[in-house]
């Protein structure tokens, strides 16, 4: 048997988006970049310009342009560098100095176009992969991938071709919260069964914020990228009347009538 130094390693497109950080500053960039048989594609959306080094493929949008447009051009790029995978990052999330070794392993080893890791917040809440139930994810804390699944973004690995599958312009709709969900309720349509890595990351997951005005923004980019969402997968009484509880259980946790707005 063939170990894995003698298989050709897959060629994978890390792809990296930034907002209001340095490359310098991202811990993401600092735990993984010296990982081999990896093209790095750095999303800068802003504010403000940074600085990269040569051995990256960057884009700066410094408005701000969100993921959907970060991910489009991440898969052009992997496309145009003949990259068989796409692995998809952010800023935000602890992962195993390991991580893209585990990956190559999975790919070279594992029948399946999508890899998941395990992804919890800092205070323990398994955030995916997840159980899409009622038009939402619940978390499943089984060491497998639910038959009915969802994900978030953070360290899932597609091929290239199943990315491209599945992308569209009706991304381009949506900003921020939702996209993960919808690739992975497009990748269900297909019957794509993805492979769960033994890895697991810990991300500092934005909605554990207490800081109001944190909360505020958060909360009205989720109910609009979540209309959005509805109408894309014909949900949309649901989404409205998903909307009205959480807002409700937020206004109580924060004691903020203003997130009605």
């Amino acid at each position: 048997m063939q170990t894995m130094d003698q298989i050709q390693s897959p060629k994978i497109l890390a792809l990296i988006v930034l907002y209001g950080q340095t490359l310098e500053e991202c811990f993401t960039w600092r735990t993984l970049h010296n990982s081999e048989n990896v093209t790095w594609a750095i999303y800068n959306n802003g504010p403000s310009p940074v600085a990269f080094p040569d051995s990256v493929i960057f884009c700066e949008n410094l408005s701000n342009g969100g993921l959907s447009q970060a991910y489009a051009w991440g898969l052009e790029i992997a496309e145009q560098n003949n990259c068989s995978h796409v692995t998809i990052l952010d800023q935000d999330t602890t992962f195993p100095e390991t991580f893209f070794k585990i990956v190559q392993n999975a790919i070279i080893h594992t029948d399946s176009s999508c890899f998941l890791p395990t992804v919890i917040s800092k205070n323990g809440f398994k955030m995916s992969p997840a159980r899409w139930c009622c038009k939402q994810g619940r978390e499943f804390k089984n060491d497998r991938i639910p038959q009915k699944y969802t994900f978030i973004g953070s360290g899932t690995t597609l091929s290239t071709a199943l990315f491209r599958t599945i992308w569209d312009d009706s991304f381009m709709n949506l900003f921020l919260d939702q996209i993960d969900h919808y690739m992975a309720y497009k990748m269900r349509q297909i019957n794509v069964v993805p492979a769960l890595l033994p890895a697991t990351l810990i991300q500092d997951y934005a909605a554990e914020s207490t800081n109001r005005e944190s909360v505020r923004a958060r909360h009205a980019i989720w109910k609009k990228d979540l209309r959005t969402f509805g109408k894309l997968i014909h949900s949309e009484l649901t989404m409205e009347l998903w909307i009205l509880y959480i807002t409700i259980k937020r206004i109580v946790k924060f004691r903020d009538p203003f997130l009605f707005r």
